[in-house]
């Protein structure tokens, strides 16, 4: 399997990035293992030193957690004759674990709890362009966990008040944010719990509903905000 970098909406991420400055990454995909690992050759090891690492999707195999993944890097060591490889390190399991290469080129990592899937985490991966990268496996698996969280709708109602606040305050004060304090914004005179995480994306989603666009994998609801 090889590295998924199209994605299929690459024009509508570019007016993404035009707008929030928030960039589309490249997904890899295909890296299962050891033998099918995403290999760095040149990596900084300790003081001065440079090793070979490299980074894989691992299955959970465990009953009951079968079919979860977590993230697996793994140095040489340059100290050792031959730079064998060290014992590798993981993250922890989770429903659905991705690997990405950022604007940098580095390789980063993210997933989906077993929690459920909060809104600014649905926002963030279509954002960056994961979402629509995602193979179809991925895809089915991640909709349905999408619809089981938004069976709850607290939370989903809350992040659209959110956004239509911060959407109407970008209108009213030239494209400027609401400051925010350890995660909290000040709404209608009360201060009022988003999240320092959360904070940056309902920003982008909000400029991106002021500019008349949505978020990529999304349509439009009535009276504001994205729809699925």
């Amino acid at each position: 399997m090889v590295d998924n970098i199209g994605g299929n909406q690459p024009q509508q991420h570019d007016q993404v990035a035009a707008v929030t400055g928030i960039t589309r990454v490249q997904l890899l995909v295909g890296h299962v293992d050891a033998d099918t690992a995403y290999v760095v050759e040149d990596y900084p090891y300790g003081s001065g030193l440079r090793c070979r690492i490299r980074y894989w999707i691992e299955d959970d195999t465990r009953r009951g957690h079968a079919g979860w993944q977590r993230f697996v890097w793994q140095t040489t060591n340059p100290r050792r004759a031959g730079q064998p490889w060290n014992h590798p390190k993981q993250s922890t399991y989770a429903p659905r674990t991705w690997m990405y290469l950022d604007e940098a080129g580095h390789v980063q990592h993210t997933g989906i709890s077993g929690y459920g899937i909060e809104p600014h985490i649905d926002a963030r991966l279509r954002l960056v362009g994961i979402y629509d990268q995602l193979p179809d496996p991925d895809r089915i698996v991640y909709d349905e966990l999408l619809a089981l969280s938004r069976a709850f709708p607290d939370r989903w109602d809350r992040w659209q008040e959110h956004l239509a606040f911060i959407t109407d305050h970008l209108r009213r004060h030239g494209n400027t944010a609401p400051e925010v304090s350890n995660g909290v914004i000040i709404r209608d005179d009360w201060p009022v719990y988003l999240g320092d995480e959360a904070y940056p994306i309902a920003v982008a989603v909000a400029r991106l509903h002021l500019a008349g666009l949505t978020v990529p994998g999304t349509t439009p609801k009535a009276g504001g905000g994205d729809g699925r």
